[in-house]
Order: C-alpha cells, then sequence, then structure tokens
C-alpha cells in the first residue's frame, strides 16, 4: 500500500514537472537561458500552465467527483465554463502587470497605451491547453472510479461465497457433534473445544482478505480430527503436512471446501472408505492432494446441488487468478483433488 502511495506521488510530480517543461523547452527564447523568463509572451505561458496545474486537481478532487459523478452536469459545465474563462484572462492580465511601463514602444509603431489584447484571442489562446486538461481529469477519474466500482463488485461477491460456505461448516460440524453427544462419547468436550476454536477462527479471520498460513492449516487440521472423531475406526483418514508455514498468508477458507467435499462423498462405514489429504509447503508454493473413495451416500436434494465446490473455485479464480491451478477429477471409484497455490 506504501509503495503503492509513494509511486503515484513520484507520477504525479513526474507529470506536473514534464508539463511545466513544455512551454520552456518549446519557447524560442531557450537559449537565453534565465534571461527568457523576462520575456513576457514566455512568462505568460509559464503562467498559465501553472494556472492549468491547479485547475486539473481542483476538478479531478473536487468538480468531477461532487458534480459529474453525481450527474450534475450543469452546474460541472458551469465550474467548467469558469476555470476556462480564468485560465485564458488571468494570465494575461498577471503578465500585462508585470511589464515594465517604461519600455519605449517598438520602431514604426505608435506610442498608444496597451490594453492587451482582444477578448476572442484570450479564449483562443488556452482552448485547446484547457480542453486536454479537462479531458485528461476527466478520464483519470472515471477509469479510477470503475476500478473502484469493480474493487467493490468482487468484495461484495467474495463476501456473498463466504456466507454461503460457512454456514455449510456449521451445519457439518455441529451435525458430527451432535453425533457424538447422542453416544455420551467421552471425546465430545475436545469436538466441543476443537468447534469452538473453528467458530473463533471464522468469526475473528475470515472476514480478512489475507489471513495467516498457519491458521488457515489448524482450521482443516481442526475439521479432520473432528471427522476421525466421529467415524472412529470405520474410515481411513490420513492427513500430513509438510513444509513450515513460517509467516506466508493464504485467503480464509479456500481450503476447506476440497477437505469438506471428501468427507461428505468419500465416507460410508458400510464400504471401504478412505480420505487421504496432504499439503505440502515449498517456498512460495502451497500444494494440496485430496483423495477419496467414491462411494454410497444419501442427501437431501438440497445437500446434493455440489455449491461448495463451485464457490471454492470461484474464490481461487477472485483471490490469485493465474497464479493457481486446481484440476479436480474422478478416476474410476476415486475422486482427485490436485490444487496449487502461490502465495
Amino acid at each position: 500500500m506504501e509503495l503503492s502511495r509513494n509511486r503515484r506521488i513520484i507520477i504525479h510530480v513526474a507529470g506536473v514537472l514534464a508539463f511545466l517543461a513544455i512551454p520552456i523547452v518549446f519557447s524560442p527564447d531557450f537559449g537565453m537561458g534565465v534571461r527568457m523568463f523576462e520575456v513576457a509572451p514566455l512568462r505568460r505561458d509559464v503562467i498559465s500552465y501553472l494556472l492549468l496545474i491547479l485547475i486539473f486537481y481542483f476538478q479531478y478532487y473536487y468538480a468531477i467527483p461532487k458534480f459529474f459523478h453525481t450527474r450534475k452536469f450543469f452546474v460541472f459545465g458551469l465550474i467548467a465554463l469558469a476555470c476556462w474563462v480564468i485560465a485564458s484572462y488571468l494570465p494575461e492580465l498577471f503578465n500585462h502587470g508585470l511589464r515594465p511601463h517604461d519600455m519605449p514602444p517598438p520602431p514604426n509603431m505608435p506610442n498608444k497605451v496597451h490594453h492587451g489584447p482582444p477578448l476572442i484571442h484570450f479564449f483562443e489562446r488556452t482552448f485547446f491547453r484547457f480542453a486536454i486538461v479537462l479531458i485528461t481529469a476527466l478520464l483519470i477519474s472515471i477509469v479510477s472510479r470503475l476500478k473502484e466500482v469493480e474493487r467493490a463488485r468482487t468484495e461484495a461477491e467474495l463476501s456473498y461465497l463466504k456466507a454461503q460456505i460457512n454456514p455449510h461448516f456449521l451445519f457439518n460440524t455441529l451435525n458430527s457433534i451432535y453425533s457424538l453427544a447422542i453416544v455420551r462419547s467421552e471425546n465430545t468436550p475436545a469436538a466441543v473445544q476443537k468447534l469452538s476454536d473453528m467458530m473463533r477462527y471464522v468469526t475473528t479471520e475470515a472476514h480478512n482478505e489475507s489471513v495467516p498460513l498457519s491458521k488457515e492449516i489448524a482450521y482443516v487440521a481442526n475439521y479432520v480430527d473432528l471427522q476421525r472423531i466421529r467415524l472412529g475406526n470405520t474410515v481411513k483418514v490420513q492427513f500430513d503436512v509438510d513444509g513450515d508455514s513460517g509467516i506466508k498468508k493464504i485467503a480464509p477458507l479456500v481450503l476447506i471446501p476440497f477437505v469438506e467435499n471428501a468427507f461428505k462423498y468419500g465416507v460410508n462405514p458400510e464400504e471401504d472408505s478412505y480420505v487421504q489429504i496432504r499439503i505440502t509447503i515449498s517456498g512460495n508454493r502451497l500444494t494440496m492432494l485430496v483423495r477419496n473413495r467414491i462411494v454410497r451416500v444419501d442427501y437431501l436434494d438440497e445437500y446434493k446441488s455440489g455449491h461448495g465446490m463451485s464457490n471454492a473455485s470461484q474464490r481461487l479464480n477472485s483471490s490469485y487468478g493465474g497464479r493457481h491451478k486446481l484440476d479436480a477429477r474422478r478416476e474410476n471409484d476415486e475422486f482427485k483433488v490436485d490444487l496449487e497455490i502461490e502465495l
């Protein structure tokens, strides 16, 4: 964030200096050194360009957001017209007041008082410059506004996807604990503690854009432990983590849908069932492999839609774009998920 802010400041300063250099570099008196600023036309042009810079920032930070983007086009047009008049007349007036009054008139010219050029000449001289400045301010403001709208849309989309995923996790884990409580299992307190840790993570971390990778993995581990407690020895569950998460970060709740899906469709105590999960961290790359045998399961229709996997894929696309690879496929009687994320 700070780097981006410093870059914007550098770009603005460089742009202002380059814009101010235009009347100086292209002046026919450029070779005179500092004495060229004694020439009235150059002095007038420098004042005009300084004024146009002030108008640009006035339009960009105030007039365009307050009137153009709120569709108050008439007021915006009046303000733009006033800025044009100021940009046209003020440099002439200011420069005329700076001219030495004791300077003799040029040869063969009548000695008469100079009242400045005609009004139409004021406007013609600065119209093109003013139009370029105003259009540039408009384009930059519109592009920035579109980016803000897109960013807000993406954040709203991610919030919506999280809202869909989180209740499904809660439903599954509560069902697991309910099953333990029914049989009065001694593992019920540990399961409640793990659920508490999971809910604390969801409520305090999941709304962030990124979270510590160690906490995301701990969330997955708690979920797997809850399933182990519920299933006992009826299903083979293997969960391994290789590598050091260190200070790495990851988008929250992007791993758990694939794990949850494996337990949802790969567990049946009456069949030979297994779930294998392996997370590997190497440098800035995270790899997760999930394997489960496809078994017969019975779910109510509202839980057959597969929203969890679809939402997880959308969230990966929104958060990582081309920095991830997801391959979810069925091979014979096994379902496989291969996920790679560049953190």
